[in-house]
Parts: structure tokens; C-alpha cells; sequence
């Protein structure tokens, strides 16, 4: 028996072959990426779309650890340790929860206020959630914003 190819047979093509296979599926996701520019906060984080995913957001003292989006490390005004959470509901879908203790926290979707009481909000693709700020009444100077990504969903 030989080692030569079969010359019978077409050659086979690694690259043609690896595209048929189509890739690993990535789980389903909803990414926040920032809107601008702002120090300390991450440039995106994603939210696995799983029944009962949570992240927590907020800011972070300096001697805590905590398992969560960090939008800054500062009392920025506006920003509160505990400000909400984003969580997967497989009937609801991505939604936004504020902590309603947390009375200082500004919170924005699609520019308008948040109240601190304000029922979970149900997030939909291309909607823009703002953090803290300068001003209550609309996103401006120190509110950090992300747009919403639900296209894997």
C-alpha cells in the first residue's frame, strides 16, 4: 500500500471542509457595550441569557470585592453601590432591576429617569441604559450609558 494520495479522490481541502462543519454555536447573550467615554467603567459586559442570570452593577469601595459590573470605584455622583441589577427571564426576557433602598441611585433607559420605586423594566434591543450624572432629569455629564445587544437572543 502506498502513502501517495488516491489520486481517484479528490484532494482534500482542510479549509473547505472546516466551513461544512459550521462553527460552535456561541449561548445566547445580551452585551451592553459603552456609549463615549468614561474612566473607570468596562467597555462592555455580557449577560449569559440563562433562566435566573443576574450581574449586579455598581460601584465598588476600594477595600471590596465583589462579583459584579463596576462602573467606577468613586462616590460618583449619582452611582450607588448597589444601584440594580440586569437579569435573563426565560418569559420576560433581559430585564433591569433598580434597588429600590438605594434612593440616590439615577438611573436612565432611552433618556428618561428611572424612579427609585419604578417595577423591573424589560429591556429590548437597541435600548440605551444610563448610570449616575450631573442632572436628573436626563443623561449628561458623568452618566454612563451602554447600548443594548439582544440580536443573539
Amino acid at each position: 500500500a502506498s502513502d501517495e494520495d488516491d489520486a481517484t479522490q479528490p484532494a482534500l481541502d482542510a479549509a473547505a471542509w472546516e466551513a461544512t462543519q459550521g462553527a460552535e454555536e456561541s449561548p445566547a447573550a445580551a452585551r451592553f457595550t459603552l456609549v463615549g467615554d468614561a474612566a473607570e467603567a468596562p467597555a462592555s459586559f455580557t449577560l449569559l441569557c440563562e433562566h435566573g442570570a443576574r450581574l449586579e452593577i455598581g460601584r465598588l469601595q476600594p477595600s471590596e470585592t465583589a462579583d459584579r459590573v463596576l462602573l467606577c470605584t468613586s462616590n460618583t455622583n449619582g452611582i450607588s453601590r448597589q444601584h440594580g441589577v440586569v437579569r435573563y427571564d426565560r418569559h420576560q426576557g433581559v430585564v433591569y432591576l433598580g434597588c429600590a433602598h438605594s434612593t440616590s441611585a439615577v438611573t436612565f433607559v432611552n433618556s428618561s429617569r428611572l424612579p427609585p420605586d419604578a417595577p423591573p423594566r424589560v429591556l429590548v434591543q437597541g435600548d440605551t441604559l444610563g448610570f449616575g450624572g450631573n442632572t436628573l432629569l436626563a443623561p449628561g455629564m458623568g452618566t454612563i450609558s451602554y447600548s443594548v445587544d439582544l440580536s443573539s437572543l
